[in-house]
């Protein structure tokens, strides 16, 4: 569920020196390897007048030309720090390579470096994002929600032609997202955004709140806030021409599945809604189930799996037990000194801090049955067997569990075989293959959606 949140860091530089007389300066390509997401990194290192200096570039987020405040290079060692994105990295020369660590936010991780042949890094493929000629209306819009104070930026995609047309809002996952819901160098919302479009289907897609063109605080914010903003998004499509206001629904991806029946079940005018990869169980059980089946996945042996949910478990029992932050974050931080005496004080701070954030301390309390057997409107519940972040048995299980109990009964569960978190046909679910595919959404997928909307 929660996505696992990549951080300006990585990468993999070779040098081309074995000797220092060689070349350090150049192009310099790797990938960071994070909870099994790899995050491709480039640096571009500069000589002049005997002095070095570089920049950063991370092309799946974006991100480009952060420069370096420092380079160092000697014999045996390179530095480069990047204060400004609290980054640190420090390598040893070891014949065509550079072994070294990466440090970022109090997080230090392994990291090897290699040589680019050219100066730019080709990004993978992603034929289903170049879309050509559009054929439908597309404008830049905005919204307010008036509860927050704050004003969300978006994209609106509407058929052509006088309608009346069903309509959607696109609900993103955990963390930041922009309107594309870009992550591992993928825009999944552009691609269905783009298929309904041309099939009948107007499409609202949006900026998290503080992230691109939308005011407002992300850092602070509970899943809560974020469903106050999807309502300020239905009240923008109610609005708009050429809307069937008796075809209105809300497509949400992972933790958007959770926001689309908390919103659902207080407003009754929402005609249907589309939960991909959407939780159905209590929070905290599906984060346990997330990381053993991933630690599976990185075949790490039975007892270590068992002994790292356990500390999950009893992290999350401090939490729920303590809702002061300070004793919560003091009676964390001693148990994992106790447990791993090789983390800084600042590594285990770092992570402390994240546990007690508002958005975690509501999001592992909650339980996405309440709002679901409050859901009255049509629901269509897909997830891929391969999912290892929202596993699809339980949770397709659950939501089918609490849609009953609400009396619910216009809802379709369907489990799509051979597909990861993001629907991409996918062998084996992992979460370093997301950025690896060329498929950025599952065409099987985009027509279910597509055929259920408009049948019904």
């Amino acid at each position: 569920m929660k996505y696992f949140f990549l951080l300006l860091t990585g990468l993999l530089l070779w040098s081309n020196s074995s000797v220092f007389a060689q070349k350090h300066e150049g192009h310099w390509l790797g990938q960071l390897n994070v909870s099994g997401a790899l995050l491709p990194i480039v640096f571009h290192i500069v000589k002049e007048n005997g002095s070095y200096s570089g920049t950063m570039d991370s092309p799946q987020q974006n991100a480009f030309g952060f420069p370096f405040k420092e380079v160092k290079v000697t014999a045996d060692e390179i530095s480069l720090d990047l204060p400004g994105l609290g980054i640190n990295y420090t390598g040893k020369w070891v014949n065509d390579s550079l072994k070294g660590k990466f440090n970022q936010g109090g997080k230090s991780y392994d990291l090897n470096l290699a040589r680019m042949k050219t100066d730019t890094y080709e990004k993978p493929k992603r034929p289903q994002e170049e879309l050509g000629k559009i054929k439908y209306i597309q404008e830049e819009v905005t919204f307010f929600n008036a509860e927050a104070k704050i004003k969300l930026a978006g994209t609106w995609t509407k058929p052509k032609g006088k309608g009346p047309f069903p309509a959607v809002i696109l609900v993103s996952g955990s963390g930041p997202q922009d309107r594309n819901e870009e992550i591992m160098g993928h825009k999944p919302f552009l691609v269905i955004a783009d298929y309904l479009t041309n099939n009948g289907i107007a499409v609202l897609r949006y900026d998290d709140r503080g992230v691109g063109k939308s005011t407002g605080e992300f850092v602070n914010a509970t899943t809560a806030d974020f469903a106050t903003d999807v309502a300020a998004g239905i009240a923008f499509l109610k609005q708009q021409k050429g809307i069937d206001k008796n075809k209105i629904g809300i497509i949400g991806h992972s933790e958007g599945g959770m926001i689309a029946p908390m919103v659902a079940a207080k407003d009754s005018t929402i005609d249907f809604i589309v939960l991909l990869a959407g939780p159905g169980i209590f929070i905290r059980d599906l984060m346990l189930q997330q990381q053993e089946d991933i630690l599976i996945s990185e075949n790490t042996e039975p007892a270590e799996i068992q002994s790292q949910i356990e500390l999950n478990r009893k992290a999350f029992e401090i939490i729920l037990n303590n809702p002061d932050n300070f004793d919560a974050k003091n009676k964390l931080f001693k148990m994992y000194q106790a447990i791993d005496s090789s983390q800084t004080e600042s590594e285990i701070r770092s992570t402390t801090n994240e546990l007690v954030s508002p958005w975690f301390r509501y999001f592992i309390t909650y339980n996405p049955q309440i709002a679901l057997e409050q859901t009255t409107c049509s629901v269509l519940a897909i997830n891929g067997d391969k999912d290892l972040q929202v596993a699809s048995k339980p949770n397709l299980k659950g939501i089918e569990t609490a849609l009953k109990a609400g009396g619910n009964k216009d809802f379709k569960i369907v489990e799509m075989p051979n597909m990861n978190h993001l629907f991409q046909t996918s062998s084996t679910g992992n979460i370093a293959e997301y950025g690896q595919l060329e498929e950025t959404f599952s065409p099987k997928v985009l027509e279910l959606m597509k055929n259920w909307i408009l049948e019904k």
